[in-house]
């Protein structure tokens, strides 16, 4: 298991919709992982700091008191990523839709990880975001929130 960071989002990936990028926190690798331009706007709100009164704002403050141990990004039974907030050394826990749960692991600044086959899953939005022309254009930081000039992906 890598432990990731959100460093941000492309505006449009391989199939035109945005693309959620993370690193590995020890550096090196990059996981791109595309998602629903709903969630990427919820991101970015909870990220920037504009969804003061968001539900994922809401269930922050709730689980404050007792906040996830970690989260863990994977694939659901649809195909879809989703993210799994677990307590202790349980992998049983509460799962969310990527946006709610990248939003939710920001907000309690629980730490996020993600399993070998996500990486090789999403290797060719990774070729394609480093080939893509427009992509240092249209990318959005979230660590901190800035419009990049330039990603260093490859």
């Amino acid at each position: 298991m890598q432990q990731l960071m959100i460093l941000g989002v492309a505006l449009t990936g391989r199939d035109g919709s945005p693309v959620i990028v993370m690193e590995e926190s020890a550096g090196g690798r990059f996981l791109p992982i595309p998602a629903d331009p709903f969630q990427t706007e919820m991101l970015i709100r909870n990220f920037t700091e504009e969804n003061h009164n968001s539900s994922v704002s809401w269930l922050a403050e709730l689980l404050s008191t007792r906040p996830p141990q970690r989260a863990l990004l994977e694939l659901n039974g649809n195909g879809d990523i989703h993210v799994r907030f677990a307590y202790r050394k349980q992998n049983r826990g509460y799962a969310l839709p990527l946006g709610e749960g990248l939003s939710l692991v920001k907000l309690l600044h629980t730490p996020l990880f993600a399993e070998e086959p996500l990486f090789v899953l999403c290797e060719h939005e990774l070729q394609y975001l480093s080939h893509h022309t427009n992509f240092t254009e249209n990318f959005l930081y979230l660590t901190p929130a800035q419009y990049a000039s330039n990603i260093p992906i490859i």
